[in-house]
């Protein structure tokens, strides 16, 4: 009797065991996503708990992830409505608060370094060659005001030429609101692609619960022309997305 005990015990733990390493490997909810939609699915919620930067194409504003859950998550969907996206970019990172206790200063420091977005490297997917996302950038000017840094720079982005912009930075001890707008007109081939104010990129860094959320997004209004179309929108995307993911992976640069 004492045998047969022992033996139940025995399946009752191996059952437990086998049960519970299920269930951890098959669940891909190891952070909170209460600050996200319900539009986030499974596969995209398995390249976040792995650490690694999730990029997608959510075509409109309505199916963004982040959700309006405080000030500056409302700010970023405030900002985006007013220039009327046509097309649409959304970069996410998770990063354990552990790993980059000092995250914040350190993205900030990136960001604010203006002639550094020099050279990024862009593949031009219409030439299948690697150019520079920016092959010129320099601050016009800038000026702070408590916590809040304001900067105006000029880039030069091929084959779009010189692009002036208005940058904002406001900085806390917990999160980080970055915007970055045109101000003069994008031009391709003398045809207006972007008018003034009509494209955006955002970051903008948070913590919640034990983890960093790095989370950008950019917008751009252009008129779709229909024999430059699908070439103005896959370079307008590409590059919200490669500067964002650049951005990330720059805080990775030294460890």
């Amino acid at each position: 009797m004492r045998k047969i005990s022992n033996l139940k015990f025995k399946f009752f733990i191996l059952n437990f065991l086998i049960f519970s390493a299920f269930s951890f490997y098959g669940n891909t909810s190891f952070y909170d996503y209460s600050i996200f939609s319900d539009k986030i699915s499974d596969e995209e919620k398995t390249v976040l708990n792995s650490g690694n930067v999730l990029i997608r194409n959510p075509h409109n504003l309505s199916n963004i992830l982040l959700l309006p859950s405080d000030i500056n998550s409302k700010q970023v969907l405030e900002e985006l409505q007013q220039i009327k996206p046509v097309f649409l970019a959304e970069i996410i990172q998770i990063i354990p608060i552990s790993s980059k206790p000092d995250l914040i200063n350190n993205i900030n420091q990136t960001l604010i370094d203006i002639p550094s977005y020099k050279g990024i490297p862009y593949y031009s997917e219409h030439n299948k060659i690697w150019v520079d996302l920016y092959s010129k950038a320099h601050i016009i000017s800038e000026k702070y005001a408590d916590n809040h840094h304001y900067i105006s720079a000029e880039f030069y982005m091929e084959p779009f030429g010189d692009i002036s912009t208005d940058i904002s930075i406001v900085k806390s001890k917990t999160s980080l609101f970055y915007s970055h707008i045109n101000t003069t007109p994008i031009m391709y081939n003398n045809i207006t692609c972007v008018k003034p104010g009509k494209m955006k990129y955002i970051i903008y860094v948070f913590k919640t619960g034990d983890n960093w959320i790095l989370y950008g997004i950019g917008g751009v209004n252009a008129p779709k022309i229909p024999f430059i179309k699908n070439r103005v929108e896959l370079s307008f995307m590409n590059r919200i997305k490669t500067f964002c993911n650049f951005i990330f992976q720059k805080l990775f640069d030294n460890n």
